[in-house]
């Protein structure tokens, strides 16, 4: 759901927004021992198995893993987008 910040009354402007603002609380965590965050948008498929993501994550031994979805060229400009390599590994934003 969306939220307001305790500093401002504005709503966040997406996810790449709350986790800035937010960013000082992932910190403390780290800090506590805490290895792995997972941060989902409001408009994530819930449908997803993130156990199976989070053992990926670890096992590739990944700073940052994502997921995403293909998609089709009539729908893409709706979205953000990314280039990936042969490895899967982003190379490119949009």
């Amino acid at each position: 759901a969306a939220q307001q910040s305790p500093t401002t009354p504005d709503w966040f402007q997406g996810t790449s927004d709350a986790v800035r603002q937010y960013l000082w609380l992932f910190e403390e965590q780290v800090k506590s021992g805490i290895e792995d965050l997972l941060i989902l948008s409001g408009d994530h498929l819930y449908r997803m198995d993130y156990e199976a993501f989070v053992r990926h994550h670890r096992v590739t031994d990944a700073d940052i893993t994502v997921a995403a979805l293909p998609m089709d060229e009539e729908r893409a400009p709706a979205f953000g987008l990314m280039k990936i390599d042969d490895a899967g590994r982003i190379i490119d934003f949009a």
